[in-house]
């Protein structure tokens, strides 16, 4: 089992580019560098959040099964990131 690491103030975000709609602006788009590792993940939690109420109003709306797989995993992502957030919420107490 690995060791568990304490939260320290100090842990930031690194420059990550990410691919938005258009391939070819593939550096278009990224994570700043420099940014509070919990401010990162709670603002994570809310873009999950807002997926998810898309996934399912698509989900409820349709037929296809299809998107009830993207909501369970929307779901479960969120719920992992959510739990991160808290236990470094609570460590720096």
């Amino acid at each position: 089992m690995l060791k568990p690491v304490p939260l320290h103030p100090q842990i930031r975000t690194v420059h990550k580019p990410f691919k938005g709609a258009a391939p070819d602006f593939n550096q278009l788009f990224a994570v700043s560098a420099g940014v509070p590792v919990l401010d990162a993940m709670e603002h994570a939690s809310t873009l999950l959040d807002t997926a998810l109420n898309s996934a399912r109003d698509l989900a409820m709306d349709g037929d296809d099964h299809k998107p009830w797989a993207v909501v369970y995993l929307l779901e479960s992502t969120l719920a992992l990131v959510n739990a991160s957030v808290n236990g470094m919420l609570e460590a720096k107490l």
